[in-house]
């Protein structure tokens, strides 16, 4: 048993939460979506989730989350270190000191990959609080494992240009949910997104020749310019073996 799909049971509600330390150590993915959790039930599932080594992938969509919960969420953040995958958000927003609190979280969290909090469809955040995501993260740099972060319209913050310097900190973030026109029309971030799609920098930072050598091939077969005269500047010494 790898897989735990308990959403839409709405009826379950807390008590669910409570009885997590029954789960066989083989499960990886639990999915508790539209169960009806209150915090308290929030709350259990992060006690349990702070020292888990297991689970790698949460999904709690369609639970209200309340600044209570966010809270539980932020501490969970801080301690667990094997959870990949994080989503949590409802039809509703997040309040936004709850979304402050994750960002604050986030900051002491080096395993998490993907983390999706608002859908980037729908009302835009705070610029508040992109301004706290952008900074949690620049902070952990390339200590920063997150690929995929969804927050809200990222295209609707009103200090867009400034996400340039956050893909340019973090080699692994290559999505934030929406792509756009706005987002297009930046230069700088576009030029660090594009790498950071194709590993360049970290193939570059490992030095294995034989991964150099397959990304310079996609490259020059793609076109993909800005990739190839990165890998080319930053590679000479190997380039003779490839």
């Amino acid at each position: 048993m790898f897989k735990i799909v308990l959403a839409g049971n709405r009826n379950l509600s807390d008590s669910i939460a409570e009885y997590l330390y029954l789960l066989p150590d083989t499960v990886c993915d639990l999915d508790l979506s539209y169960c009806g959790l209150s915090s308290t039930g929030i709350r259990y599932i992060c006690q349990f989730m702070e020292n888990n080594s297991k689970i790698t992938r949460l999904l709690l969509w369609g639970n209200v989350i309340s600044v209570a919960g966010a809270l539980y969420i932020r501490d969970m953040l801080k301690k667990n270190t094997t959870l990949e995958e994080f989503c949590c958000y409802n039809d509703s927003p997040m309040p936004t000191k709850g979304k402050l609190l994750i960002a604050n979280g986030l900051e002491h969290n080096r395993t998490i990959k993907q983390v999706r909090l608002d859908d980037c469809q729908g009302v835009p955040a705070e610029p508040v609080v992109y301004k706290a995501f952008r900074q949690s993260l620049e902070r952990l740099g390339n200590n920063s494992a997150i690929q995929t972060l969804e927050i809200g319209p990222v295209n609707r913050d009103p200090n867009i240009r400034d996400w340039a310097k956050t893909v340019e900190r973090c080699e692994n973030l290559n999505n934030l949910g929406v792509n756009s026109s706005s987002l297009a029309r930046i230069p700088k971030y576009m030029y660090w997104l594009n790498l950071n799609i194709c590993n360049a920098r970290k193939v570059t930072r490992e030095g294995q020749v034989e991964k150099l050598c397959v990304l310079l091939a996609k490259a020059v077969k793609s076109g993909n310019d800005d990739v190839l005269y990165y890998l080319v500047r930053n590679n000479v010494e190997h380039l003779p073996s490839c």
